[in-house]
Parts: C-alpha cells; sequence; structure tokens
C-alpha cells in the first residue's frame, strides 16, 4: 500500500496493514508516532516531524546565521510537533524567540500576527516565522516600509514540492 494522506490517518492504518502483512509506504506521514510501534511493514520515505523541525532551525541558524526568531504555529499536530522541535533547537543554537504566534491551517490573514511580531521589534533582516502558508505571510511583510533591506525581512519554512534533505527554506522576496 503506498499512500495515506497524513499522520492522523497513517498511524491507525499502519496497524491494520502490519496486522495483514501488507507492506506499507508513506510519503506524506511525519509524525514520529508513526515508525514508533516497529512494525515490519511500515517504511517512510521522508524525514519525521524532529528531524525537520530541527534540520530548519539548524538552518537559520548555521546558514541564514539568524539571531531572533519568531514562531507561527498552525495548531495541527504537524505544525505542532515541528514548531516544537523547531524553538527547542533554535534556542540550543542561540537563537532568540521574540515571539511565538498561534493561527489555524485555514487561516490567509496573518495581519494580527504579523503586527504582533512586529512589535517585538525584531531585526527585520534576521527574523524567522514558521508557517505553512508562506505566501499571504510574506505579501504583507514585506509591504511594511521597513522591511525594505535586501535580505528578507521574514523567511517563511515551507515544505518542498520534493522529500528532499536537507530541507532548504525558501526566503520570501524582497
Amino acid at each position: 500500500m503506498v499512500g495515506h494522506l497524513n499522520s492522523g490517518t497513517t498511524i491507525p492504518a499502519a496497524k491494520v496493514y502490519n496486522d495483514c502483512g501488507i507492506p506499507h509506504v508513506t510519503g506524506a506521514a511525519t509524525n514520529p508516532n508513526l515508525t514508533k510501534p516497529g512494525y515490519k511493514t511500515t517504511f517512510r520515505i521522508i524525514a519525521n516531524d524532529n528531524a525537520l523541525g530541527a534540520g530548519l532551525a539548524a538552518y537559520a541558524a548555521d546558514t541564514l546565521k539568524l539571531k531572533t526568531v519568531a514562531i507561527v504555529d498552525d495548531r495541527t499536530a504537524y505544525g505542532q510537533g515541528v514548531a516544537n522541535v523547531f524553538k527547542r533547537v533554535a534556542a540550543e543554537k542561540g537563537m532568540k524567540v521574540v515571539d511565538e504566534q498561534f493561527t489555524t491551517d485555514k487561516a490567509t490573514d496573518f495581519m494580527a500576527i504579523l503586527t504582533a511580531i512586529k512589535s517585538k521589534n525584531p531585526t527585520p533582516s534576521s527574523t524567522a516565522a514558521w508557517t505553512r502558508k508562506p505566501a499571504p505571510c510574506c505579501a504583507r511583510w514585506s509591504s511594511w516600509a521597513w522591511a525594505t533591506s535586501s535580505t528578507s525581512a521574514v523567511t517563511a519554512f515551507a515544505r518542498p514540492k520534493s522529500p528532499s534533505w536537507p530541507l532548504a527554506p525558501r526566503p520570501c522576496p524582497t
């Protein structure tokens, strides 16, 4: 079996496939709990949430040299998992989390969230935000006058179209 849309459907299905001896491959389920039972029939071809969050934080600290970060979490199981690991690894790497905001996975208007982040006076050229919907977030952030440096005011991390590693974030256009 190849498939299932997310971890929420894949985790319970994995037990059924295991009980029936059916091999199961997922390219979408990132929750670390998927492989914890140790089913011999379950295979994941992408990094789990722990690796994603840690990889994004490492990239932000080591490659982008960010000093401050703001985290925007959509409160889904996926969003929370990645955001929590990102926050922990960011702190370990010496980045300061200046704000943590929450939204929903249905949100398209980030004005209130970005206004709150802006009020924390982050350094525009060294601030990152985590969101699964970077386009509306970037559009609003980039429209503010203070976000005019040649470096992106916010780097919104998005999952790539292909399951490649290391995972490279996509900078917002300025």
